[in-house]
């Protein structure tokens, strides 16, 4: 009885044992998917943090979306994030929150309110301008800076117009194979399809001024620093051995923009899927943008 009770004793510990072993076992199963899901989280949300922002690699994105909250601010993966990092196809969008926008170290214009989606303007460091007022922005930067040129060169007169293409659609020829047999129509009768269409250009006149005209200084260049047409008006006006009096450039208005077709077409992309709705894509306003030329007039004194 005395060895039943033993062997008993023994095979109760054992079992006690493999219990254990399988519970300390499933504990560890169960800490690995945690900490599995917590990655997957975390490549998922790609929260930012503060000491972020100073780290050797890290780089701001040209798209920066302003919000004081949104439905993943409050994921435990995200406690003490300042933002999130969001990424579209061929784009990365900084998602970050209202309070922390001043850590970032940028200038906002006009300034950072929950909503708004800013891109980089590539001319003026860590400027980041709203995008429902991007194109009119560097509109005027733009004649501002064809100002100043003017007035650091010595010029007594200028004028800036705005030339703008405009297609108009009057009428369509057709031409192709179709066929009917409802209608009765032959499966290889021919037509012709040919869209006609009308070119018209229109010119604003942006700015006018007099001076009364000065010794010429080389300007500071942003928007026009690798303009060729620029470059070439100031090395002339500067050469005192043969002064220029008057001269008109035309230039190309998109060849200075931030904002080009191709990536106008990935920042559509991007607030799609941010799920931020315009009234026109930023493609069809760099694509109309892409159509305008400057006539920049500037006359010096004799």
């Amino acid at each position: 009885m005395g060895k039943v009770s033993k062997l008993g004793r023994v095979v109760k510990d054992k079992g006690s044992q493999t219990v254990a072993q399988a519970k300390k076992g499933g504990g560890a199963i169960a800490e690995k998917a945690k900490e599995k899901k917590r990655e997957m989280d975390f490549l998922r949300l790609k929260p930012v943090f503060k000491d972020d922002l100073s780290a050797p690699n890290f780089e701001l994105p040209p798209l920066i979306y302003v919000l004081d909250e949104d439905k993943n601010k409050d994921h435990p993966i995200m406690e003490g994030a300042i933002g999130r990092i969001e990424k579209a196809k061929g784009s990365r969008i900084l998602v970050i929150y209202t309070p922390y926008t001043e850590l970032l170290g940028v200038d906002f214009y006009p300034k950072a309110v929950d909503g708004d989606v800013f891109f980089a303007n590539k001319y003026h460091h860590n400027k980041y301008v709203d995008l429902n007022s991007f194109f009119d922005y560097e509109k005027r930067e733009k004649v501002s800076e064809l100002e100043h040129i003017a007035q650091c060169l010595g010029a007594t007169e200028f004028e800036i117009r705005m030339y703008y293409e405009h297609k108009v659609y009057v009428g369509e020829n057709s031409k192709g194979k179709v066929g009917s047999k409802k209608r009765k129509i032959p499966v290889n009768a021919e037509f012709n399809q040919e869209k006609k269409s009308k070119s018209y250009e229109k010119s604003d006149l942006v700015s006018h001024l007099t001076f009364k005209g000065n010794e010429p200084t080389i300007p500071e260049l942003h928007y026009f620093k690798n303009d060729p047409s620029i470059n070439s008006l100031i090395n002339s006006r500067m050469h005192k051995d043969n002064p220029i009096g008057e001269q008109t450039v035309s230039l190309k208005y998109s060849d200075s923009s931030s904002i080009n077709i191709n990536n106008a077409g990935k920042i559509d992309v991007a607030l799609k899927q941010l799920k931020i709705g315009t009234n026109l894509t930023i493609k069809h306003q760099a694509v109309e943008e892409s159509t305008w030329h400057i006539g920049y007039k500037i006359v010096f004194p004799d």
